[in-house]
């Protein structure tokens, strides 16, 4: 559905190019002597589009790989804290265990929905909370084996926390709006410019300008996207989140 939907952008966009330059054609905007000259100005416009829509492109994919980040990074992590749990002795570490369980289901699943939507609740917050009491209950005494292993899952605790609140940030966060009225004006304008140079041939004119307009549309579909991760038409995917959970779900082996 979602290719679907960026075949349908780009195919409007290219329509909205062809459309503006039949219109161009047809009431012959600007002299045809000054072509020479307005190709070159042209093409320093094309060149400072190109470098900030390129610049926007590559901001809005370096988002959405932070974003692919911290949920693997909040995966390994979890796996670091079932493993230390798991090897404390005579069960100690069960409750850590169910806490964990019971945090990576919310996230994976009640939390990510919520996300998706662009909305964050306390749900996630309150199972982190809990499993943090888990570990912080744990009957170390003087074995530094325990207190050692309790300092692990303590400290990967912390990298969980981290990791989340960089995943509910890049869910809440939005692309500026003078961004998008940057791009719009610029691919406006640009098309616009295109749609008025004097071309001999209508067939090559029409294609063109065409291509030029959904090559724009296809780019700022692309910032959308990139730059809404959870909410957009293409969001990463709790699978980390969701094979932790299997793991952490997965009867102990003697």
């Amino acid at each position: 559905m979602s290719w679907i939907l960026f075949l349908i952008v780009v195919a409007l966009g290219g329509a909205f190019g062809i459309v503006v330059t039949l219109i161009a054609r047809r009431f012959e905007f600007g002299d045809p002597a000054d072509d020479a000259s307005a190709g070159i100005k042209l093409t320093g416009i094309y060149t400072v589009f190109a470098v900030v829509l390129g610049f926007v492109i590559f901001s809005s994919w370096q988002f959405y790989l932070e974003a692919s980040d911290s949920i693997r990074d909040e995966a390994s992590s979890s796996s670091v804290i079932n493993r230390s749990a798991r090897a404390l002795p005579a069960g100690m570490g069960d409750p850590v265990v169910q806490a964990l369980e019971e945090y990576l289901s919310v996230a994976s699943s009640q939390e990510w929905e919520e996300l998706r939507e662009g909305q964050v609740s306390l749900v996630g917050q309150v199972a982190l909370q809990n499993l943090n009491q888990a570990i912080f209950d744990i009957p170390a005494g003087t074995d530094t084996s325990i207190a050692n292993a309790q300092d692990t899952m303590m400290y990967y605790l912390g990298a969980v926390e981290q990791a989340r609140g960089d995943r509910v940030f890049l869910a809440e966060d939005e692309d500026p709006e003078f961004v998008w009225a940057l791009l719009a004006v610029g691919g406006l304008v640009t098309v616009f410019l295109s749609a008025t140079l004097h071309i001999r041939s209508r067939t090559t004119h029409l294609q063109l300008v065409g291509s030029l307009s959904a090559i724009i549309a296809a780019s700022l579909f692309s910032v959308y996207a990139l730059g809404n991760p959870f909410t957009g038409p293409f969001p990463v995917n709790p699978i980390p989140l969701e094979v932790a959970l299997q793991t952490v779900a997965a009867p102990t082996v003697k």
